[in-house]
């Protein structure tokens, strides 16, 4: 069984670290986060503007990607 949340856009209070790219989100900076729960193990992610963007336009709504493993995209 699988489950997504709707993401929500927040502004960090803190430093986190995006699912897609690795690098900071940092305090201040817009980003997407959404919760998932696959094979039973809940998850959060977060990502950069930018990088939730990239993986919206490279991935199909079944395929998934490896965290922190993807490049940041510019801009």
């Amino acid at each position: 069984m699988s489950y997504v949340s709707d993401p929500i856009r927040c502004v960090a209070r803190k430093e986190h670290r995006c699912t897609w790219c690795g690098e900071a989100i940092l305090s201040g900076e817009q980003y997407f986060t959404w919760r998932s729960v696959d094979d039973g193990r809940w998850c959060q992610s977060k990502m950069h503007s930018e990088c939730y963007s990239v993986m919206g336009e490279e991935l199909y709504p079944d395929e998934g990607y490896i965290p922190y493993s993807n490049d940041r995209p510019e801009g």
